[in-house]
């Protein structure tokens, strides 16, 4: 996950002429496991992997 959201970001810097900025954790539970996730971030903090979105989503149907 962390690699894809990585691989996103250098396409995002690359379309949007932003540069990155470091990472954010960020902790989703799902089907009863904690999960830790490095986010990358942009400069301008537009960045928001879609993976990220899932992943809230399911969240919130359950």
């Amino acid at each position: 996950m962390n690699q894809l959201m990585k691989t996103k970001l250098k396409i995002y810097n690359y379309q949007s002429d932003d540069v990155s900025n470091g990472y954010r954790t960020h902790r989703r539970c799902h089907e009863g496991q904690m999960f830790k996730i490095r986010v990358p971030r942009s400069r301008e903090s537009n960045f928001y992997p879609v993976l990220l979105r899932m992943l809230k989503n399911q969240e919130v149907e359950v």
